[in-house]
């Protein structure tokens, strides 16, 4: 990661060296609510009229910059002072645009730093006036800096009055007389804060219906302290900090006067803030509050407790955060209703950049890895999945990086539909971009002082950039707008404003530029239809500040917020905009106000803007009530992995995933045949597996006759239950992997339980000294017993080297010995997952696997002997498997659970992820080397200066500078790709749907996009709601990746229902599933004999969950089998069940099935409502049919 800390560390050098310490518009009568700018005003009643905005005729097709001549802005915000700049603070000035003298156009406040403020009156068009001097008690604010300015109604007289953040002295708050004249009442008004003021937010706390401010502070204040020292889960991240000041929450009295009640509301979090961004995020009629706060203090995600309080939820429904956090913005990005974020860091695109200003590692490595949220230095993009629980899909939606950044603004800036992501980029000082300057100015201050330190900060001068547009054709689809739609030129733009500017109905830009002339930019795209909406209503809040819209055009859904402080240190007006891409109508537009009252209008023509009036007698919003469909709960087992983050990595320092964190899976069987279901956990290393007994009504306790089957320092990944010695007793295998040992240790043994008479007899396994994960059972030769193939998880501390898999072969009496099944050709990869099933319909049970670095393949089991791999997916990462007949057609289809696309790796054939491996350093130890693919061929470094030279030292001597690194190519740091030992490959990390053809052919489908935010373990296929199509669950995240990566734990495990061959992900509250842990085995069963399927979902490092069915519309039957001995439980069977209406239901019945998992009891079928079973056949594993004539009640047994 780099390190933002270029100021930082020369600040605390300077600290070390002793530096820091009206308008009147020619009326008067106030004329609020005119037309100015609109044509043709029609009012449908007293409360609803609209009005045709000014057409401003066909354009360029894209934004068109204006120079203070066609607009008399004349503003060059000067930041000159190296002082300014040493602090850390000279870039951030913001700006405002609002209506002060109430003629229907909007004016502009221009906060400057060395520059004094300005205020200028709209005149129609772009055509601006400046009226500072005659505006009342000195706007100007002369010799001090303005960061932030708000236009806001305090004291809800229905005018715009004005907050700004000042530096180094009080904060003002200028109150309107109606016709742009300005008093500054903040002593008056209890809002004189002296704080560092970046940015203002203004909504309505309680709700009691007027308009409170959250103030955010980003301080560079000299004090430093112990006592406040950050601490990321009880590590102490530094001795010494510098200590930021609170944020403040002003309460307003409803009279526009103030009170501070930040610590009565919970708001006690230190941070560096830059902007406040209020919004309903949980949509429970209460406004939350996402704080972006820069450096290393998290940002802050306060819910409202719906009594004026706030709990900061950052570490659970976030959980990953950027690391600078900078600019923010709220609204709708994917037409779900609910609203989304989108926060700034300062993450370069370019690849020499990136190598440039990627630090050392070892700076802040422990935030990294222990700070909850995890702060990663890359822009965030939260996807609301519901009930305020974010995902960041910034990787997916291909939005990480955006340069320095500042100003955030999710806008339809076109109107196609889909918003479009906005911002402003640019930085003061270079040396902030290059460590090899950091590097610099940390021997000039402790050689030469603080002058020459400043010296050089000046002579490196600025960095100035692009600003960037991101647009989508189709939701969280991102790319940069070609030629970036106009906007070219490199700039230092922080605040920034994006609103209607000329009345014409399309969104314009305007950015505070520092060091340079105000840039504003006139939209002449060519745009699709919209909607414009101006609230008002009597009180306090006139404006309906707060209040939410939500807009249906047929099945359409556009929604926003009323939030007038957006962008850095800015504010807009309360007008809202509202994209409807081809849609020339609204068919209702909803209006949830502040206090939480409802009010709808219907039928609105799309290019208008509507001006809506609070109705009388409106009812009461509902907060959205869901029926889940199942109820999740915590069970009682914790899988309690040993940390070896410290072991991994001084093993393989540049590791890109922890290897200690795979398992565990769960295994489900009638233990000891009472006739209820009971429950095997595999237990972590430092743990035993607990076996959970089943009292009958699904209570579940652990059995002291099972506490020491296994050696504790083991790590149990697979739970096989199965009959292993054909007595009728489900037996249970238990594989032994991870790397917490090194290869050849007895830790690996497998250990094999049997289940007796007299008790359980556990013992070791021959020949299974391997690192192994998923265990599966069939009967491979046809003698009628369950033989076993045992799979290689991978080498301990080798990582992607391929791994060795054994089979076993069973005698019979439940002894197994190591045996050749594959003619010779060992099975070897890094086998992530292994299930039996007969894929080719001749009658024996083949071998499905997939592995990392490798494919989905199946193996065709020829008489007892396998043949080789026959590839169904490119290369991958791949995970986990399910087998599972989807569309009841009597073939055996695959999912299979891969990284998914929302990580930092986005593979394709022609430039797959690659990695490399081999001694380098000739010390012994074996590197790993990743790979970028070049434009044209070729490689890249993947890892950066400082990781990489700590790996191989001969890099830190070869290239003493980050420049020197980031200059030379692949080869001059590593030699000749083709020459290097080790060569791995991965083509594809889309969790994957394949279909059967049944003569071994697949055709492969990518699940939808909701199902790709996360890697997948655990799999599960069933008709979760009833309607005769099997669903998918499947159990997502993965914490532990390298440090500088990010976490890969924003997910909830997707469930996604199936209509006819298409997938569609339900909504989180819908489901019921809210797994934001390490979720990995997954298992169906019915535990409380309800007749509904329950499912066991396992956590890596937490609790096991338990989803209770909550019932579906239909009935269930359930088959239980009873086959030949040795195969008692009937594994390799199919059960085809068919339907008074002639459709047929498939179930697959395995010995090993979902992620490290498994199951032995009665197959469940759901019935469709109004259908009933009218026939069953059972195909056997050695392709011998049973059929059942009696299907009366709920269920039936087929003998063999």
């Amino acid at each position: 990661m780099t390190s933002r800390s270029t100021t930082v560390v020369a600040t605390l050098l300077l600290l070390t060296c002793g530096l820091l310490p009206s308008c009147d518009n020619g009326s008067d009568t106030q004329s609020k609510g005119t037309n100015a700018g609109r044509t043709g005003g029609t009012a449908v009643d007293d409360f609803l009229s609209s009005s045709k905005l000014n057409d401003s005729g066909p354009g360029s097709g894209k934004f068109v910059l204006l120079g203070g001549d066609e607009t008399g802005i004349e503003f060059d915000n000067r930041a000159d002072d190296i002082d300014f700049i040493a602090e850390d603070r000279a870039s951030q000035a913001g700006l405002a645009c609002g209506d002060v003298n109430g003629d229907g156009i909007l004016d502009l406040f221009l906060c400057g730093m060395e520059t004094d403020n300005r205020l200028y009156i709209g005149e129609g068009g772009f055509r601006f006036r400046d009226v500072t001097a005659d505006s009342g008690d000195d706007l100007a604010v002369a010799g001090h800096e303005t960061f932030g300015a708000l236009f806001v109604d305090i004291e809800g007289d229905g005018d715009q009055d004005l907050y700004l953040g000042v530096r180094g002295a009080d904060d003002r708050l200028y109150i309107n007389d109606g016709r742009g004249k300005f008093t500054n009442e903040a002593s008056q008004r209890g809002t004189t804060a002296t704080n560092a003021t970046s940015s203002i937010a203004a909504f309505d706390v309680e709700p009691d219906g007027d308009l409170d401010l959250y103030v955010c502070s980003h301080s560079f204040d000299p004090r430093m302290t112990n006592d406040d020292a950050m601490v990321a889960q009880g590590v102490d991240i530094n001795s010494i900090v510098i200590r930021p000041e609170l944020d403040l929450l002003l309460i307003n009295d409803g009279s526009g006067k103030f009170t501070d009640g930040t610590s009565a509301a919970g708001i006690d979090g230190l941070s560096w803030s830059w902007q406040a961004m209020p919004a309903d995020y949980n949509d429970d009629g209460y406004m939350d509050l996402f704080v972006s706060s820069d450096y290393s203090t998290n940002d802050r995600y306060y819910i409202n407790n719906g009594d004026g309080t706030f709990t900061d939820h950052a570490t659970t429904m976030l959980r990953r955060t950027p690391w600078f956090s900078m600019g923010c913005d709220s609204g709708d990005i994917n037409g779900d209703g609910r609203i989304d974020l989108f926060c700034l860091d300062m993450s370069p695109n370019e690849y020499k950049a990136s190598k440039l200003m990627s630090g050392d590692m070892y700076d802040f490595r422990d935030v990294l890895v222990n700070s909850n949220p995890q702060q990663m230095m890359h822009n965030m993009l939260q996807l609301n999945r519901g009930q305020g629980w974010m995902t960041d899909i910034s990787s997916l939606a291909g939005v990480k990086s955006s340069e320095w950044s500042w100003t955030a603004r999710i806008a339809d800036l076109d109107y196609s539909g889909i918003p479009e992501l906005f911002v402003a980029n640019g930085y003061l000082t270079m040396t902030a971009m290059n460590v090899d300057y950091q590097n610099q100015i940390k021997q000039i201050g402790e050689s030469q002082g603080r002058e020459a330190v400043k010296q050089f900060m000046k002579e490196m001068g600025s960095a100035p950039a692009e600003d960037v547009i991101f647009t989508a054709d189709s939701p969280l689809d991102y790319k940069r707008a070609s030629g970036n739609w106009g906007m070219t030129g490199n700039t230092i733009d922080t605040g920034t404003v994006i609103d209607d500017i000329d009345g014409d109905g399309d969104l314009d830009i305007i950015a505070n530029q520092t060091n340079g002339d105000l840039q504003v930019w006139r939209n002449e795209l060519d745009c699709g239809n919209f909607i414009a909406v101006e609230l008002s209503q009597d009180g306090a809040n006139a404006f309906g500040v707060g209040s939410k819209l939500t807009a249906y055009c047929g099945d359409a859904i556009f929604a926003d917020t009323v939030v007038i402080g957006r962008g850095i240190g800015s504010g807009v007006s309360p007008r809202v905009h509202l994209g409807l891409g081809g849609n020339t109508k609204v068919d209702r537009l909803e209006i949830r106000w502040p206090d939480g009252k409802l009010q709808t209008e219907e039928n609105l023509d799309a290019g208008l803007l509507w001006s809506v009036r609070r109705r009388d007698n409106l009812p009461d919003f509902t907060a959205p009530s869901y029926d889940p469909m199942f109820a999740q709960a915590d069970m009682d087992f914790s899988r309690d992995e040993r940390d070896t983050d410290k072991e991994e990595f001084a093993a393989e320092l540049l590791l890109p995933i922890m290897r200690s964190y795979l398992g565990g899976g769960v295994g489900v069987a009638d233990s000891d045949l009472d006739g209820d279901l009971d429950v095997y956990f595999a237990g972590a290393a430092g743990q035993s597996g607990r076996l959970k007994l089943n009292d009958g009504s699904g209570n579940l306790e652990s059995s002291s006759t099972a506490a020491d089957i296994n050696k504790r320092d083991r790590e149990e990944m697979a739970v096989l239950w199965f009959d292993a010695n054909g007595d009728e007793r489900p037996d249970l295998y238990i594989s032994n992997g991870s790397m917490e040992a090194y290869p050849d240790s007895d830790l690996y043994d497998d250990v094999i339980v049997l289940n007796m008479e007299d008790g359980l007899k556990a013992s070791t396994v021959p020949g299974t000294n391997i690192s192994s994960g998923s265990v599966c059972a069939a009967d491979i030769d046809g003698d009628g017993d369950q033989d076993l193939f045992v799979a290689g998880r991978q080498v301990p501390h080798r990582f992607a080297l391929p791994a060795t898999s054994v089979f076993l072969r069973n005698d019979g009496k439940g002894g197994f010995s190591v045996h050749d099944f594959s003619g010779g050709q060992p099975v070897m990869g890094c086998i992530s997952d292994a299930q039996f099933a007969d894929m080719d319909h001749d009658g024996d049970q083949d071998l499905v696997v997939c592995e990392e670095f490798g494919t989905v393949s199946w193996l065709a089991n020829n008489g007892g002997s396998f043949g080789a791999k026959q590839a169904v997916s490119a290369s991958g990462m791949w995970q986990s498997l399910c087998l599972a007949d989807l569309n009841e057609d009597g073939n055996i289809d695959i999912v299979a659970g891969n990284w998914g696309q929302n990580t930092k790796y986005h593979p394709s054939a022609e430039k797959p992820y690659t990695m490399f491996a081999g001694d380098m350093e000739g010390d012994g130890d074996r590197d790993l080397i990743e790979a970028k693919n070049k434009s044209g061929g070729g490689y890249l470094p993947g890892r950066g200066r400082s990781c990489s030279g700590y790996a191989m030292p001969s890099i830190q001597e070869r290239f003493p500078k980050w420049d020197d690194f980031a200059n030379a190519s692949f080869e001059d740091i590593y030699g000749d790709p083709s020459q290097l030992p080790e060569k791995y490959e991965a083509a594809d990390l889309h969790n994957t749907l394949f279909m059967s053809d049944g003569n071994g052919g697949f055709s492969a489908s990518q699940l939808p996009m909701m199902a790709q935010l996360s890697p997948v373990y655990g799999i599960l296929a069933s008709d979760f709601d009833g309607d005769g199509d099997k669903d998918l669950l499947l159990a997502e995240n993965y914490k532990l990746t390298q440090p500088e990566t990010g976490r890969w734990n924003l997910g909830y495990s997707t469930m996604l229902l199936q209509d006819s061959g298409n997938w569609t992900a339900v909504d989180m509250p819908v489901a019921g599933v809210n797994i934001h842990e390490d979720a990995r085995g997954v298992v169906e069963c019915d535990l409380d004999a309800d007749g509904m399927q329950d499912i066991i979902v396992t956590v890596s490092n937490g609790m096991a969950k338990r989803l209770e069915h909550s019932g579906a519309a239909g009935g269930s039957f359930n088959v239980t089998l009873a086959g030949k001995a040795g195969n008692r439980f009937g594994s390799g069977a199919v059960i085809m069940l068919a339907l008074d209406d002639g459709s047929k239901l498939f179930r697959l019945v395995q010995a090993g099935q979902g992620y490290m998992s498994s199951y032995v009891g009665p197959q469940h079928f759901a019935i469709p409502a109004g259908r009933s079973p009218q026939a069953l056949e059972v195909t056997w594993s050695d392709g011998s049919t049973s059929m059942a004539a009696d299907l009366g009640g709920d269920g039936v047994t087929v003998e063999q």
